[in-house]
């Protein structure tokens, strides 16, 4: 049931772009494929770090997927860029850079206290968090941030989405 909301939510989520998504692949379809391509890599290191548990700690685990991470990303980087930011987008970055790692080691430490499917019913929140967010940012500097383009059945989607990774955590739980 959670996997066919799932489906269904991610389908009503992308109503508009379906057509161009299949039509060609172009930067769009690239974009999307990356998407899965990160998502699939994101539940696969989920397993393995639930497993490197038993033999590192949770900081040596962190410290071990930024390093991956910035050797994997640095050949892409303009870190020249950072010089062209102006204040509030560089309290953003910031902001980010905190969020993500404090976010990543509260879920590794999480890991390693909660049964994997306890965790994963509480990442489904961070859509919602994602667009409330998303909406507080537009209101609050509307010079700086941007609304998305969504339509109201991409809403309904995402939170069909959240709804179905919710049941499909819960019910491994329950199993």
């Amino acid at each position: 049931m959670g996997a066919i909301l799932l489906l269904l939510g991610l389908a009503l989520f992308f109503n508009d772009k379906l057509s161009l998504l299949f039509s060609s692949l172009n930067e769009y379809t690239l974009g999307v494929l990356i998407i899965m391509f990160a998502a699939v890599a994101w539940a696969a290191y989920a397993l393995v770090q639930k497993s490197l548990l038993a033999y590192f700690s949770a900081k040596q685990i962190t410290l071990l997927i930024y390093s991956m991470g910035v050797i994997m990303l640095l050949p892409f980087a303009e870190p020249a860029l950072l010089l062209t930011l102006d204040v509030t987008h560089l309290w953003v970055l910031a902001f980010c850079c905190v969020n993500t790692i404090v976010g990543y080691g509260a879920f590794t430490e999480a890991l390693s206290v909660w049964q994997a499917s306890k965790v994963s019913a509480v990442i489904t929140l961070a859509p919602v968090f994602t667009f409330v967010s998303m909406y507080l940012a537009v209101e609050l500097m509307p010079d700086h941030f941007v609304a998305s383009e969504l339509d109201i059945w991409a809403y309904i989607g995402a939170g069909i989405v959240v709804v179905g990774s919710a049941i499909t955590s819960l019910g491994k739980a329950s199993r």
